[in-house]
């Protein structure tokens, strides 16, 4: 569905990484941000760190956590999902913590949720905007969890426990900022990077596609 998705970005997004010296892939090429994201300049650091972070996952969001682009881990990983939550723009909250996305599959959702819904406090705090307030409304209606208390500071990553078919993946998730501070402005564009958390993931993520369990 992911592939579906990005089938119209194809052509154009070629073009780009030609025109950035950049070698495109023979597979789907993900959408980079569009003008009103970040400088123009930034379309080649986001295929860099995309490209270059395969065979692990990452995508690049905007500031209402819209989905700029991903690499090809995304289709490995998201598995069967609502077809409504990938009409454009996809909302990467939704994606991962909707009961109807990827949550039944996240094996510490309460954690993740937690995490994410904290990080969404405090873009509405700092940032604001109405499309944010709604967001963490809906966000937080999708499930009963506690308040997330303050932190003093932000951690560096999150564990996610993804299962994948029959395989438990254990992952950490960390975001990376461009252009500008996570307290800056609503322009900011993140990247989400995931790494493998022990050998069995990092062994299976390595493996040929082919001998991958598919997403259930």
């Amino acid at each position: 569905m992911i592939a579906l998705l990005r089938q119209g970005w194809q052509r154009r997004h070629s073009a780009q990484a030609r025109a950035d010296n950049f070698p495109a892939p023979a597979g789907p090429v993900p959408a980079l941000p569009p003008p009103a994201a970040p400088p123009e300049a930034l379309s080649s650091s986001v295929l860099t760190l995309l490209y270059g972070h395969e065979p692990f996952l990452a995508w690049v969001m905007g500031p209402a956590w819209e989905l700029l682009a991903s690499n090809h881990m995304l289709e490995a990983l998201v598995g069967p999902v609502d077809p409504e939550l990938l009409v454009p723009p996809v909302n990467v909250l939704r994606l991962i913590l909707h009961p109807r996305g990827m949550a039944p599959r996240l094996a510490n959702l309460d954690e993740v949720h937690t995490h994410l819904l904290r990080r969404l406090r405090r873009q509405v705090e700092l940032v604001g905007g109405e499309a944010l307030v709604r967001l963490e409304r809906e966000v937080r209606g999708y499930r009963a969890v506690p308040e997330p208390a303050p932190l003093a500071t932000n951690p560096i990553a999150v564990p996610v426990r993804l299962r994948v078919g029959s395989t438990l993946l254990n992952l950490i998730s960390t975001a990376v900022f461009f252009g500008t501070p996570w307290e800056g402005t609503p322009s900011g564009v993140t990247a989400e990077c995931v790494f493998p958390a022990d050998e069995a993931t990092r062994r299976y993520l390595f493996a040929d596609p082919t001998e991958r369990p598919p997403p259930d």
